[in-house]
């Protein structure tokens, strides 16, 4: 009898899995183009205080300066080429000693040397910063972000003219204030922006 051979059938190779792809979107989003900054030199600036008169010290001369508050706002920022023209305020609200004939009074006892009470006033004062500043990237109809600010600051008195009690021309008419102010920006705008996604 002719003898038959028979093949063990083997396993078919399983099919390759296909490699997964990566995926593109596009979004409109916004993106810095530039970032520069400028700085502004103020004063000197004289803040009348005739109505409440501003307090320095008897010894030193300085004035008696609480604190000063400050804020910038920007109601016109154009960017240009390489440039954003800004216009913006400088806000200071000052907190100090006053000098009133009434309400302020030297005080002596046992143990002092130098003694006035007196109130708390304050003033606050508008200061106009206009320029130009150099912003490499920035382009007409970019948008202008006023990102920071720094403000460094004199101040000083004059026309003092004021006694409170024994002690001579402590109460002074005139604040004098002067500002280095420096200026950040960045410009944006919408540009459309291929994004990969992982697999």
């Amino acid at each position: 009898v002719p003898s038959v051979a028979y093949a063990q059938a083997t396993d078919a190779p399983a099919a390759s899995q296909a490699a997964p792809q990566q995926a593109e979107v596009t979004i409109r989003t916004e993106v810095v183009t530039g970032t520069g900054s400028s700085r502004v030199f103020v004063g000197p600036v004289s803040v009348d205080l005739t109505f409440r008169p501003i307090l320095r010290d008897p010894i030193t001369g300085d004035p008696f300066i609480n604190e000063v508050n400050k804020t910038v706002t920007c109601g016109d920022l154009v960017a240009g080429t390489d440039v954003v023209i800004f216009n913006c305020l400088l806000r200071k609200n000052i907190k100090y000693k006053a000098a009133t004939a009434l309400q302020t009074v030297e005080i002596t006892g046992p143990g002092i040397e130098n003694g006035i009470v007196g109130d708390v006033s304050y003033a606050t004062v508008w200061i106009p910063l206009a320029g130009a500043a150099d912003v490499t990237g920035a382009r007409p109809g970019d948008t202008v972000h006023l990102e920071s600010f720094t403000v460094n600051q004199s101040l000083n008195v004059s026309n003092c003219i004021i006694p409170v009690g024994t002690k001579l021309n402590v109460g002074c008419n005139t604040l004098l204030e002067k500002d280095d102010v420096l200026l950040a920006f960045k410009t944006t705008r919408i540009q459309q922006v291929t994004l990969t996604t992982d697999p």
